[in-house]
């Protein structure tokens, strides 16, 4: 095994012999609560930073899911609304239901920019369940002419960026059907249907 980092720098260029990075970032990614404490305990930040893409470990986290290991991140300090390079928080990154309520519980701030663009994201992904839940509450910005009480205008809904639709059927199905399709079911695009 690799020794243990005391620096970014060291812990972008730690590797083991198996040519697989042992790094802060990488064992939030896999939820490796014990390696993360041993980082901790040898004095990395909780926050801190990768270099290149401004990743902290409860973005790695946020990113795969890893409730247990953003937990135990919070309760170790990390601050839930840094942001990376990109200006992302770690709610931007996530991809599921526990996740966002478990950083939204511990302050995650809802009003950052982005949300739009992370639906298009999940509804690329066929993320049907993530969509209809940030729709749900009220994150993202719903610009659709409706017709008669539900009846939706689909002239209204014509894009050519197939996410955009992604979403758009997303949230016509959460209109008209007054329900939250908090399902994991593909989206399909147009072209696919």
């Amino acid at each position: 095994m690799a020794s243990i980092c005391t620096s970014a720098n060291d812990i972008n260029n730690n590797q083991s012999s198996e040519d697989s990075f042992d790094n802060i970032w990488v064992a939030a990614t896999n939820g490796d609560v014990d390696m993360v404490r041993n980082f901790l305990l040898t004095g990395i930040d909780v926050n801190i930073q990768d270099e290149n893409t401004g990743n902290s470990p409860i973005h790695s986290a946020a990113s795969y899911g890893q409730v247990e290991m953003i937990e135990f991140l919070i309760e170790n300090g990390a601050d839930v609304n840094l942001k990376d390079a990109d200006g992302d928080t770690p709610i931007l990154l996530c991809e599921d239901i526990s996740v966002f309520e478990v950083l939204e519980q511990h302050g995650a701030d809802l009003t950052v920019s982005g949300f739009t663009e992370k639906a298009m994201e999940l509804a690329e992904e066929g993320n049907r369940g993530m969509v209809s839940f940030l729709f749900s509450r009220g994150l993202i910005p719903v610009n659709i002419s409706l017709q008669e009480q539900y009846s939706i205008n689909n002239s209204a809904m014509v894009t050519t960026n197939t996410s955009a639709t992604g979403v758009s059927d997303i949230i016509i199905n959460n209109i008209v059907d007054g329900n939250n399709h908090n399902d994991d079911s593909e989206i399909n695009s147009p072209s696919q249907a």
